[in-house]
């Protein structure tokens, strides 16, 4: 499962789940610091009921990701097998002292389910995550001695393919810049309050996702050029107009340029993320791309 929507994911499921069953709250909408607080000290009460639903999948892939809180750190674990199910379910969770390899490793010598029937792991590929799994070796799944897959998470891939864009041409980093700082600015306090509506907020390094920032600027535009045209704007707007960044004459032809430029990667983040998406493929693409 791609990046995007895996917390949120999570939590969804885990309240309609075990609400009944256990005394785990989360607040609606789902903020990420209380959904990865729960996600730390969970494990213990919904084990019991993992097995169980691990059984009803047979073969299952997982996905794993880092997350922390305040001081603390840890690993949580959705398992999935498509054929039987469309969501993800979660399954384990483990506190660590830092997310190094040896922590990946320790991980998985203490992972509690059928490793057998593991097929494949699905995570973002950040160097001490390769380290401390793609060595993991066990009978996995549909063939005697086949190893379980490692897979790239297909949000991470791309993200790669944007920023080796950036890295790459001069004229394309520019515009990215533009983005980070639109989406920096506008999600400031006294911006938001003068534009009296929800801003898109890009995560850093989330670039793929800078298509739906785009779009969001074309839908608001009205807004947003009435805040430029304001006699007093919040510091933002002078700080974007610095920049070479401004809204007062319309939208300008760098964004609908750019727009067009990321919306291949939208669709493949789309197709990736769909019920019919062919993941085998993603990192033949993902390499022809960079090519």
């Amino acid at each position: 499962m791609a990046a995007s929507g895996v917390l949120e994911d999570f939590a969804r499921n885990v309240y309609s789940t075990f609400k009944g069953v256990i005394n785990f709250q989360l607040k609606i909408p789902y903020r990420r610091d209380e959904i990865r607080d729960g996600i730390i000290t969970l494990a213990d009460l919904v084990a019991p009921k993992i097995h169980v639903e691990l059984d009803k999948m047979g073969y299952y892939s997982i996905t794993i990701d880092a997350a922390s809180h305040g001081s603390r750190h840890g690993f949580f674990v959705m398992a999935s097998n498509p054929a039987k199910m469309k969501n993800h379910i979660f399954i384990d969770t483990m506190i660590a002292d830092g997310w190094n390899a040896r922590d990946y490793n320790n991980f998985f010598e203490c992972f509690t389910f059928p490793k057998d029937f593991l097929s494949a792991i699905v995570a973002d590929g950040c160097p001490a995550q390769v380290k401390g799994l793609c060595h993991w070796r066990r009978c996995g799944a549909l063939y005697p001695g086949l190893q379980t897959v490692y897979i790239r998470c297909v949000a991470h891939l791309l993200k790669l393919v944007v920023k080796h864009t950036a890295d790459n041409c001069a004229a394309f980093a520019m515009q990215i810049n533009y983005c980070k700082a639109i989406s920096k600015e506008l999600s400031k306090p006294d911006t938001r309050r003068a534009l009296n509506m929800r801003v898109i907020h890009v995560p850093d390094h989330r670039w793929m996702f800078f298509w739906d920032l785009l779009k969001w600027i074309k839908e608001k535009h009205p807004k947003i050029y009435e805040l430029f045209n304001m006699d007093d704007p919040p510091e933002s707007v002078q700080i974007l107009r610095d920049m070479g960044i401004d809204f007062k004459d319309g939208l300008p032809q760098w964004l609908l340029n750019f727009e067009e430029i990321l919306l291949p990667i939208k669709k493949l983040l789309n197709y990736a993320e769909s019920d019919v998406g062919c993941f085998c493929y993603i990192y033949p693409m993902f390499q022809s791309t960079i090519e």
